[in-house]
C-alpha cells in the first residue's frame, strides 16, 4: 500500500524479513526522477520499546497509510503483545530521516486511514468494540466511534476495509457480511446516523477494496466489478453503472477521468484502466 506526493512514494510493506534496517514497515521512494526511483530511506519500528511493533524475531507487517504536511499515519497488523501500538505517527518532513513521533493501540489491525482537521478516522477489524475509531491526532486519544450492526461478525465477515470523507460524509467500506450492507455513509457529527447500501448480495458475495469520492459520485470498487453511484442525495444514493473486473481486486485510484484498478489473476497482476464518467 502506498502514499504519494510529487517527489516522493511511501509504502506500508508487508514484508516480514530478517530483523534489519532494510526491513522497515516504512520505505521511502524518491521518484523525482521518474525513470530511476530509489530507495532513500526505510523505518523499522522498535519492538523493544513503544510501539512495540512485534516480537524479537518477527516484526509485524504495516497495512494502510496516509500522508499529510510532512508526516505519514502508518497503521499496523495487529500487535502480538497488549503493549503494542498499531497506529503511528511519523515525521518524514525530512524523507532521509523519518521519525517515529507517537502512536495509539487499537488492539485489532488498521485496515485504511483517513484524516481531517486535526482528527484521525481509523477502520479496524474491531467489530466488537467500533467498526472506526476516532483519534485526536496532536492528544492521539480516542474522542469518538462508529459502530454499524451487527456487533459480531462470523469469522472476518463485515470489518470496516476502506473509509472516504467528503464535508459531513464519512464513507465506509466493509467487508462481505451476508445480514447486513458493505457500503455504509455516517454523518460525522452524528455518527450513529447513517444510510446504507448493498453491495455483496448472498448470490454475489464482494467487498469493499477501494472508495473514490468525487462531487456528485462514489466510484465503489469491491472485489470484483467497478460501480458508479450517484450521490448527490447522500440519503439515497442510487447505482449509475456496474464494470466487472478481471481477477480479485486489490486496489483503485482515479486520476482525471480514469480509473486504474489493480487486481490478482491466476498468480499474475492485472491492471484495469476504465474511463470514469
Amino acid at each position: 500500500v502506498i502514499a504519494l506526493t510529487k517527489t516522493h512514494v511511501y509504502v506500508a510493506s508487508a514484508s516480514t524479513c530478517a530483523i534489519t534496517s532494510r526491513c522497515g514497515q516504512l520505505k521511502i521512494v524518491d521518484i523525482a526522477n521518474p525513470a530511476s526511483p530509489r530507495i532513500i530511506s526505510q523505518l523499522l519500528l522498535s519492538r523493544a520499546a513503544p510501539p512495540f511493533a512485534g516480537t524479537a524475531t518477527s516484526p509485524v507487517a504495516a497495512k494502510s497509510i496516509l500522508y499529510r504536511n510532512g508526516y505519514v499515519y502508518l497503521g499496523l497488523e495487529q500487535t502480538p503483545t497488549l503493549s503494542g501500538q498499531e497506529f503511528n505517527r511519523i515525521d518524514v518532513r525530512d524523507p532521509l530521516n523519518p521519525l517515529w513521533v507517537n502512536g495509539f493501540r487499537v488492539g485489532r489491525t488498521i485496515n485504511d486511514i483517513t484524516v481531517r482537521e486535526g482528527r484521525v478516522y481509523l477502520a479496524t477489524n474491531a467489530r466488537a468494540v467500533a467498526d472506526v475509531l476516532v483519534l485526536d491526532v496532536l492528544g492521539m486519544q480516542e474522542i469518538g466511534r462508529v459502530t454499524l450492526p451487527p456487533l459480531q461478525p462470523t469469522s472476518s465477515f463485515g470489518y470496516a476495509h476502506v473509509l472516504g470523507l467528503f464535508d459531513t460524509e464519512l464513507h465506509i467500506g466493509r467487508s462481505y457480511i451476508s445480514n447486513a450492507d458493505e457500503w455504509v455513509i455516517a454523518d460525522v457529527t452524528h455518527p450513529s446516523t447513517y444510510t446504507s447500501r448493498n453491495i455483496g448480495t448472498t448470490l454475489s458475495p464482494a467487498s469493499a477494496r477501494a472508495l473514490i469520492l468525487r462531487e456528485t459520485q462514489a466510484l465503489l470498487v469491491t472485489s470484483n466489478k467497478l460501480e458508479v453511484w450517484d450521490r448527490s442525495d447522500s440519503d439515497d444514493p442510487h447505482l449509475i453503472s456496474s464494470h466487472t473486473i478481471r481477477g480479485d481486486v486489490t486496489d483503485a485510484v482515479c486520476v482525471g477521468n480514469v480509473v486504474y484498478v489493480t487486481s490478482n489473476e491466476a498468480g499474475a497482476g492485472v491492471l484495469t484502466k476504465i474511463s470514469a464518467p
